[in-house]
């Protein structure tokens, strides 16, 4: 994994912590690491969905907005269900 991965990879997981604390409970404990993300929700068409450990009903679905090897710009929601894989 290159330096520039890794830079990413942590930029997502603090972008996805920030954004998980709207989103429920202290305690919903939400996989925010990239490599924990899963591709969707149902009704979702595009981005990733942070699921939360805790509370299998609820998902957060983002959108990431990349240019130049930076995020840009982030869109979120709350998904209609838990997270799919």
């Amino acid at each position: 994994m290159s330096e520039h991965d890794v830079g990413m990879d942590t930029n997502l997981m603090m972008i996805n912590n920030i954004i998980s604390r709207w989103y429920s409970h202290r305690d919903a404990d939400f996989k925010t690491r990239a490599d924990e993300l899963y591709p969707g929700s149902m009704m979702q068409k595009r981005g990733y969905c942070i699921q939360s450990n805790k509370y299998p009903a609820i998902g957060i679905t983002v959108d990431y907005e990349i240019r130049d090897a930076s995020i840009v710009r982030v869109k979120h929601g709350s998904s209609v269900q838990g997270c799919t894989r």
